[in-house]
């Protein structure tokens, strides 16, 4: 629902120039930290390489017409990931950031 939701968005707008599909990372997430007050302890540690790329071809699949760059952060899913991203829609690979922390 959140892919098309953006689909829809941009038909109307046609303003985002690319789409970059992150993964949880739960090291960064205060509700996985252990000893953190926040902890869920039901949080899963991330998506499998296998959902990462169903991400990143489903994003190519349904944002084709609409948003032309899919992106992937090298930085996240590492270089073979990214590679392999590169044959299932990932059209740009992410720049390296001073800091990789979204908030």
């Amino acid at each position: 629902n959140h892919i098309a939701l953006l689909r829809d968005i941009q038909k109307g707008s046609g303003g985002f120039t690319e789409f970059v599909p992150l993964s949880f990372v739960h090291q960064q997430a205060p509700m996985s930290r252990a000893g953190s007050a926040a902890r869920l302890p039901e949080v899963r540690h991330g998506p499998s390489g296998v959902e990462v790329l169903k991400v990143h071809a489903l994003s190519r699949i349904m944002l084709n017409n609409w948003i032309k760059n899919i992106q992937v952060s090298w930085v996240k899913e590492g270089l073979r990931m990214a590679q392999l991203l590169l044959s299932a829609g990932v059209n740009d690979l992410g720049g390296v950031l001073m800091n990789e922390s979204i908030s």
